[in-house]
C-alpha cells in the first residue's frame, strides 16, 4: 500500500506541475515587466563591456548589431523551464522552506540565464549568420545556456549522477524543439502530449539485443527524417528515444495515439484531438492504478553509451543544419509586379488590386516546410488571433490572411498545407501573406478581396509553371 500511495502522490504532483506549466505559458506572455527588465539588464551588462546598447521596444541595438526582440526574448520560457526542473527534481521530496526558496531563486537565475542566451545569439548572429537564424537554433542555444543554472535546482545527492544530467539535457532538447510550436495551431495538445511523456521518460542503459536493434532503427529514422525534410517528426522521434522512453507506455495503443499528438498535422485536426484526449484519460487511469513500471538505471554508464546518447540528442540540430537545399526556388510568376525584400521574400502586386492590401510572397528558407503565419509573427513578437474561427487573423491593428501554392494547387489553411506536404521529399511550395490596416477596410471585404487576388495569383503561377 505504501508504494501505491507514493505512486499516486507522484502522479498527482506531476499532473499539477505540468498543467501549471501550460497555464503559465499562456498567461505569462501578457506580463510586460519581465520583458522590460530583461531588455534593461542586457543593455546594462553590455555597457559593462564597453558596448553601447539602445532599446527600441521591438528590437535592441548592441554596438552595430541590431537584434529583433520577440516575446520569448524576455525569458518567460527560461523561467518556466527552471520552475519545471525545480518541481520535477523535487517531486519525491516533502514540500518545505527549501523548495520555496529554490522556487523563488528561479526568477533572478532566469534573468541571468536569459542574458547569457541573448549574448550567445548575438555572437552567433555576428560571427556565423548575421541576418537570420532558425527558431530551432534560437531556442536550442537558449536552453543550453540555462543548463549551468540548473545545478542550483538539483538536489545535492543527484549532482554527480551522469544519468540525471542526461535526463535534464534530454528535457532541454525536447523543449528546444517544442518551443517554436507554442504559437502554432494545435499547440495545446502538443504540449500536453509532450508533458505526459516527460512525466515518465527516464534514462536507462541499453543492454539487450532488442534494445540495440531499436536504437539502430532510431538512428536510421533520423536520417530518413532529415533527407525527407519532415521537421515535424523530430519531436516524436526524440520522445521515442530508446534510451529514455517508457517502453510500457509506447507499446500500448493509447501511448502511440498520444505520441501522434506531438505531430502538428494530428494536433490541429479537430476530429483527431478528442481521440488523443481519450487516450490520455485511459493512460492516466492505467498509470494511476498500476504505476509507470519504468526501470531506472542511472549508474555505471559507459563512455560509449554516453557518446551515443549525446550524438542522438544533437542529431536534430546537426542534420537540419547540414542538410543541402534540394527544393526548387520559388519566384513570383511573370505578370505580377514584384520587389525583392530579402533572399526568399518579395512584395508583390496584382494589376487592379486594392491599394489598402499588401501582399508578400515567401519561398522556404531551407529544405523545410513553411511555418504558419501565427508562428512566423510570434517569432517576431506579434501575437495573432483568429476572427470568429475563420481564416482572417488580427493583431497590431492589421488584418492578415495566408495562402499556400503547392503542387499547382491553392491552399488556404495551414492544416491543409501540412497535409499536402506531409509525404516524404515533398516540395515546400510558396507562402502568400496578405495584410491590411484594420481601420481602413472591413474584415469581410479584406477576406473576399484577398481570396479573389489569391486565385488570380494562383492562375498566373499555374500558367508559367
Amino acid at each position: 500500500m505504501g508504494g501505491s500511495s507514493q505512486q499516486t502522490d507522484y502522479l498527482i504532483r506531476n499532473a499539477v506541475v505540468f498543467v501549471s506549466i501550460l497555464i503559465l505559458i499562456d498567461e505569462l506572455e501578457s506580463i510586460l515587466f519581465l520583458q522590460k527588465l530583461s531588455r534593461s539588464f542586457v543593455i546594462f551588462i553590455a555597457s559593462l563591456f564597453g558596448i553601447e546598447g539602445r532599446d527600441f521596444d521591438h528590437e535592441i541595438q548592441l554596438g552595430s548589431l541590431i537584434l529583433p526582440w520577440a516575446q520569448d526574448c524576455s525569458g518567460f520560457q527560461v523561467l518556466i523551464f527552471l520552475w519545471m526542473v525545480t518541481l520535477w527534481t523535487h517531486r519525491n521530496a516533502p514540500f518545505g522552506v527549501a523548495l520555496v526558496v529554490k522556487f523563488s531563486l528561479c526568477l533572478p537565475l532566469s534573468l541571468l540565464a536569459n542574458t547569457l542566451r541573448i549574448f550567445s545569439l548575438a555572437a552567433y548572429r555576428y560571427i556565423f549568420f548575421p541576418e537570420w537564424e532558425s527558431p530551432q537554433v534560437h531556442y536550442f542555444l537558449g536552453f543550453i545556456c540555462v543548463l549551468p543554472f540548473v545545478v542550483f535546482m538539483v538536489p545535492m545527492n543527484k549532482i554527480r549522477s551522469t544519468g540525471y544530467w542526461l535526463e535534464l539535457l534530454y528535457m532541454a532538447v525536447i523543449f528546444a524543439i517544442v518551443a517554436p510550436l507554442i504559437f502554432s495551431p494545435g499547440d495545446t495538445i502538443i504540449m500536453i502530449s509532450v508533458c505526459f511523456y516527460l512525466m515518465f521518460n527516464r534514462f536507462h542503459v541499453i543492454n539487450t539485443a532488442s534494445q540495440w536493434l531499436a536504437l539502430v532503427l532510431w538512428f536510421v529514422a533520423a536520417g530518413f527524417i532529415a533527407m525527407a525534410k519532415m521537421e515535424s517528426l523530430w519531436l516524436p522521434w526524440l520522445i521515442a528515444a530508446p534510451c529514455f522512453v517508457n517502453k510500457h507506455i509506447l507499446k500500448s495503443i493509447s501511448g502511440v495515439i498520444i505520441l501522434t499528438g506531438t505531430i502538428p498535422i494530428f494536433a490541429m485536426n479537430t476530429y483527431w484531438v478528442p481521440v488523443v484526449v481519450f487516450a490520455l484519460v485511459i493512460q492516466c487511469c492505467l498509470l494511476f492504478k498500476t504505476g509507470s513500471r519504468q526501470d531506472y538505471v542511472q549508474s555505471n554508464i559507459s563512455r560509449s553509451m554516453l557518446s551515443i546518447c549525446l550524438i542522438g540528442l544533437f542529431l536534430p540540430f546537426f542534420l537540419t543544419g547540414l542538410s543541402i537545399e534540394t527544393h526548387a526556388s520559388s519566384h513570383p510568376p511573370p505578370g505580377l509586379m514584384s520587389r525583392k525584400i530579402s533572399s526568399n521574400s518579395y512584395a508583390i502586386r496584382v494589376p487592379g488590386q486594392s491599394t489598402n492590401i499588401s501582399i508578400f510572397w515567401f519561398d522556404a528558407f531551407d529544405q523545410g516546410r513553411h511555418h504558419s503565419l501565427r508562428s512566423c509573427l510570434a517569432y517576431r513578437g506579434i501575437e495573432l488571433r483568429k476572427i470568429d474561427g475563420g481564416v482572417v487573423y488580427t493583431g497590431k491593428g492589421r488584418w492578415m490572411i495566408e495562402y499556400f501554392i503547392h503542387d499547382g494547387k491553392l491552399v488556404n489553411t495551414y492544416s491543409d498545407y501540412l497535409l499536402a506536404t506531409f509525404s516524404p521529399f515533398s516540395e515546400p511550395g510558396s507562402h502568400l501573406i496578405f495584410e491590411a490596416d484594420s481601420n481602413a477596410i472591413s474584415a469581410d471585404f479584406f477576406k473576399e478581396e484577398s481570396n479573389r487576388i489569391a486565385k488570380n495569383i494562383h492562375q498566373l503561377s499555374g500558367r508559367y509553371r
